[in-house]
């Protein structure tokens, strides 16, 4: 399996082979490190599938300092946590992402 990390103009600035699958909630952190030292900056928007979804994760990205965490949860029962998902930029974020699909994993950054 391989995970590609793209960032903005979905240019790819990050990969990774993996002899077995690795949790998709596993190597998000080390996504946006990697992000920080590729590009001299941390992002401003994560974007990813749901399997990357965790409130830990959530957390540590913006401790990180990302201001837009775009992961969906899908299970969520949190009225704040629906309407936050309805957002423009979180919607945007995610169709962003979707253009990015079609890999095993793909972790979508966006710099700014």
């Amino acid at each position: 399996m391989v995970k590609l990390q793209e960032a903005e103009n979905q240019i790819v600035v990050a990969y990774e082979v993996y002899d077995q699958r690795p949790s998709d909630s596993d190597v998000l952190m080390a996504a946006i490190e990697t992000h920080r030292a590729m590009l001299g900056r941390t992002p401003r928007l994560v974007a990813a599938d749901a399997g990357f979804c965790s409130a830990k994760n959530e957390a540590a990205a913006k401790a990180k300092g990302v201001k837009r965490v775009c992961i969906p949860n899908r299970s969520t029962k949190s009225r704040e946590r629906k309407r936050e998902q309805k957002k423009r930029w979180f919607r945007n974020g995610q169709k962003w992402r979707t253009g990015c699909a079609g890999k095993s994993v793909s972790i979508s950054v966006v710099g700014g």
